[in-house]
């Protein structure tokens, strides 16, 4: 069985990052990480297949204003932060990233909320607030085992985004993800639909897949 990471990447090691980890689409591990001690770590460990950043793992020519792949997202109707602008966070993805690829571990770069978006698990409310989280665990319920009901325990944005992080790798692996962009500028890896629920996306995206 594989397993598949996901990390929800804080900008610093002062704020939670989100990690998880799936074998195939069954959660079996997820804490908040802190330092980058601590998530190479955790990887480490569990020597997944494929490890899922929620980070800029590039910076754009010159370190200046948004990559291909940002711009096919801002298409599609995503708020997207170019690189140059979160620094500190793209600086850690790139170092850790780098960290892992070293030691064998295969990364990509993900955008859970264009994850979720396309696989139509979108929910009402302000992201992060209890309602928020306690819809979207509820949602995720549906396609991944482990994951105990809301009211026993309710994950945090971290750990939710991180899930999606992970999930969005295990349907790489099964060619239901491609990445967006290019490999000079950097790739964003995005579900094209989810074929365990049946959802066609919400979304016309077809044309960056030409």
């Amino acid at each position: 069985m594989k397993l598949f990471a996901g990390l929800d990447l804080a900008g610093t090691e002062r704020n939670e990052s989100g990690f998880v980890v799936l074998e195939e689409s069954r959660l079996v591990f997820q804490q908040a990480l802190y330092t980058d001690s601590d998530i190479l770590k955790n990887v480490l460990m569990f020597g997944p297949d494929i490890v899922a950043i929620d980070s800029p793992l590039s910076f754009p020519g010159k370190h200046r204003g948004y990559r291909e792949c940002d711009r096919e997202l801002i298409k599609l109707g995503f708020k997207v932060f170019p690189p140059d602008f979160i620094r500190s966070l793209t600086r850690r993805g790139i170092k850790l990233a780098g960290m892992l690829k070293r030691r064998g571990v295969p990364c990509i770069e993900v955008f859970p909320s264009a994850s979720q978006k396309i696989m139509e698990l979108t929910v009402d409310g302000k992201k992060g607030t209890r309602v928020w989280c306690t819809r979207l665990q509820e949602k995720l319920r549906v396609l991944i085992t482990g994951i105990p009901l809301p009211s026993q325990v309710l994950y945090s944005v971290h750990i939710l985004d991180a899930i999606l992080c992970a999930y969005t790798a295990y349907l790489f692996s099964r060619n239901y993800a491609a990445g967006i962009g290019s490999r000079d500028s950097g790739l964003i890896h995005i579900p094209i639909f989810n074929p365990f629920l049946h959802l066609g996306s919400g979304l016309d995206i077809s044309h960056i897949f030409k």
